[in-house]
């Protein structure tokens, strides 16, 4: 019944929109959508003392209201400066409580310095490339830490167990790590309603590591376009040097799950106001008359300097410029609605604005022609509606935009029969959705111009070819909420195909500790780096420290206790850190073994493959091309480790080698293997796996057995471990072992606690 209704409202070319198949709306079944955003989604009006409330029309409001009022969740949010004294304000708060609308009440000078400050000119101007307009100031930042906390305690105390809590956009960065911190059970999610821009800009801002943490408290953290998810991933690889996938990163033991969820609008309701509004349909029968014939050429936007208005009247005066014969035959209404007018910038912004349209108009107008005319206010719905359907162009150009509505909201005012030409910013969200539209650099006067000559000379049969595409797909965002599809996507999050094991708890260790204890022979397998020791930015900085040896030594002198290390690295430096410990040795993933009594052995029978040589040239050639990336070449492998170089050009460069070094045929075969930010070559059939089992083979029985790894050559031994065993994979990343631990820290204080444990030892 639902699309039946939807489908009375839509004009004839919707009727294309295939939404046969869509998943049902994506909302939780069980308990409730908490909302959050700075502001509440209504205005608070007194009329003869009493409060009365009505919804806002800001884009947040009019896309998540349907939801809030159909749901019986709560929205919280600051609700604006209350007046009127202590009665009437406390008549507001239960007026809105009655709403489900939880305030967050803060004083005049926290909303300076959290919303105007903070928010507003750092926040704001960084997340959208104009990082020498952002003011890095400490006081403003305390007050946005200060309010994120303040939001957590009204969160912390209305939230059920049950209960999914969706947090909105810039002014909440640090919200979903508070929540995370404090009900570390809750479904959270956040959406980015900005740009999030390249991690080289983002990485201007002192507090990036907390900003980063605190969006990363969320289960899914969602994004317009894959482009800003893509920053946000590389920013906090780089940043909290975290290890993740494309849509993914493990923060804490946890799957975040990256998003680009585009929002949509109500098509349907601009569609009625369009065409049946009474304001709107008056507005179009006197629009000719107005425009004396002449074609009109739209431009809606905030007065904010990310709009690109004074570019996109550099561009239209290029216009006029190179084609006079369009003098007289074209007019652009420029609606500028005030924001943030007590700021400096913008206040700068709207005189050097009337200022160009000034001098455009000086230059070409005439007494019957006025080639801009500029609307520094507000207008009516009906209205800009029916500017909307009349116009010939709509000129959207934001020099950068999170997602930009104005070029959807024009298209859905059309219809299949109708005119129109979309030019849009490249730099705008909407344009890896619309990409029928005539796609322009804001920054080029030039290409603009040329944009605007190629719409108005656009053939009849193109203009509506591109106009239908666009049409199909601004409805199909009406016909599947973008709210629906954000929530169902994070009820998802709970169930993935990756396994992350849990960490080791209280409960497993006293397990362990027992079976430990009473275990008939008892065997530690670990690997080294990542392990025992932290990942180093080179190999021959991770030699190990005093206590590290003192510990193992302690081990491997228990009576009825085994240690065997098992190293990717090369036997002599194997032997350099550890061969005076009485321990058993891997090296080179499996090729060498050492037992304390036999000495070393090589599993291969003396034998070098004969691609070595060809393969170590491979890799040079890569690290040649790779700024802090280097070769580590042994007796039968090769490594090519990438730590130290940029994320992107290694990760770029890698998969180059796997792909070029997968199609080598060798004798004997070799193996390819993606480690921790190294890629290793070596003989297939030699790994840790193989060596395990053959250090295993030659002793009795072992009744409790230990292994703990950190990488992809781990794996290999997990996989092949009785059900029995302890597998421990150290980090946090998809692993086949039991359990993990954070770091090797955290193991060798596990190690510290198993060998205080009084043994049994058998007669």
């Amino acid at each position: 019944m639902g699309e039946v209704r939807r489908i009375v409202a839509v004009p004839p070319e919707a009727l294309a929109v295939d939404t046969a198949g869509h998943p049902a709306r994506g909302a939780p079944e069980r308990g409730r959508v908490i909302l959050v955003s700075n502001r509440l989604p209504v205005t608070i009006l007194l009329r003869a003392g009493a409060p009365e409330i009505q919804p806002s029309s800001g884009g947040l409001a009019v896309a998540l209201w349907p939801l809030h009022r159909g749901g019986d969740g709560l929205w919280v949010g600051w609700p604006g400066e209350l007046t009127g004294g202590k009665a009437s304000e406390r008549a507001i708060i239960s007026k809105l409580r009655s709403e489900r609308l939880a305030p967050v009440i803060l004083d005049s000078r926290l909303v300076n310095d959290f919303y105007h400050g903070f928010s507003n000119s750092t926040l704001w101007p960084l997340l959208h490339y104009f990082s020498h307009l952002a003011v890095l100031d400490r006081t403003w930042w305390e007050s946005y830490r200060r309010v994120n906390e303040m939001f957590a305690d009204v969160i912390e105390k209305l939230a059920r167990p049950d209960d999914t809590i969706w947090i909105h956009d810039y002014h909440l960065m640090l919200l979903p790590g508070m929540v995370r911190e404090r009900l570390p059970g809750t479904r959270i999610g956040f959406f980015l309603h900005t740009p999030f821009p390249s991690a080289e800009i983002f990485r201007i801002l002192p507090w990036r590591r907390e900003v980063l943490h605190g969006m990363l408290g969320a289960d899914l953290v969602g994004f317009h376009v894959y482009d800003y998810l893509r920053h946000f991933r590389v920013a906090a690889m780089r940043v909290l040097g975290l290890e993740g996938e494309a849509d993914r990163l493990i923060m804490d033991g946890r799957v975040v799950r990256l998003g680009a969820f585009p929002v949509g609008i109500e098509a349907s309701r601009y569609w009625r106001t369009a065409t049946q509004d009474p304001e709107a349909l008056a507005r179009l029968e006197s629009l000719p008359g107005e425009l004396k014939g002449r074609q009109l050429i739209l431009g809606v936007d905030r007065m904010d300097y990310t709009k690109g208005i004074p570019e996109r009247l550099a561009g239209y005066e290029r216009f006029l410029e190179r084609f006079p014969r369009y003098h007289g035959r074209v007019e652009l209404i420029q609606v500028g609605v005030p924001t943030r007018t007590h700021v400096t910038h913008y206040r700068i912004l709207r005189q050097r604005v009337e200022e160009i349209v000034g001098r455009i108009n000086g230059r070409f107008g005439t007494p019957d022609w006025t080639p801009v005319k500029y609307i520094f206010r507000p207008i009516s719905f009906g209205r800009l509606c029916a500017l909307y359907r009349y116009a010939s162009i709509a000129l959207v150009t934001p020099l950068r935009d999170g997602m930009n509505l104005v070029a959807k909201e024009y298209i859905a005012c059309k219809d299949h029969d109708g005119d129109g030409v979309l030019i849009l910013s490249e730099f705008a969200g909407a344009a890896a959705e619309l990409g029928e539209a005539l796609l322009v650099n804001p920054f080029d006067p030039e290409e603009v111009a040329g944009a605007i000559q190629h719409a108005l000379t656009m053939p009849v049969a193109e203009r509506k070819v591109r106009l239908n595409s666009l049409l199909v797909r601004v409805w199909q965002g009406d016909a599947r909420p973008w709210g629906d599809t954000f929530l169902g996507a994070l009820a998802a999050c709970e169930s993935g195909a990756d396994i992350y094991p849990p960490r080791l708890g209280e409960r497993e260790r006293d397990e362990m500790l027992v079976a430990w204890k009473k275990a008939a022979g008892r065997a530690l397998v670990l690997d080294y780096d990542g392990t025992l020791r932290a990942i180093a930015p080179r190999p021959d900085l991770a030699r190990p420290d005093r206590p590290l040896q003192q510990l193992l030594r302690y081990l491997g002198k228990l009576p009825g206790v085994e240690v065997l290390v098992a190293s990717g690295r090369d036997r002599e430096t194997v032997d350099r850190w550890l061969g005076a410990l009485p321990i058993a040795l891997a090296a080179e993933h499996g090729r060498w073994l050492r037992d304390p009594e036999r000495g070393w052995e090589d599993m291969l029978g003396g034998q070098s493959p004969i691609w070595l040589a060809r393969v170590t040239e491979i890799l040079e050639q890569a690290a040649a091309v790779t700024p802090g990336s280097f070769v580590e070449p042994k007796s039968a492998s090769v490594a090519w480790h990438y730590r130290g170089a940029d994320f992107e050009q290694a990760d770029l460069r890698g998969r180059e080698l796997e792909e070029r070094l997968g199609e080598l045929w060798e004798d004997p075969p070799l193996e390819v293997v993606h480690g921790k930010k190294v890629i290793e070559v070596r003989v297939q059939g030699v790994s840790k796996a193989s060596v395990l089992l053959t250090w295993l083979a030659r002793r009795p029985p072992v009744g409790f057995l230990l292994v703990a790894g950190d990488d992809q050559t781990d794996e290999e031994m997990f996989e092949r471990l009785p059900p029995s065993a302890w597998s421990m994979h150290v980090g946090s990343k998809s692993s086949r072992a039991r359990l993990s631990l954070p770091d090797p820290a955290a193991l060798r204080n596990l190690l510290h606690l198993l060998g205080e444990v009084p043994v049994e030892v058998g007669p």
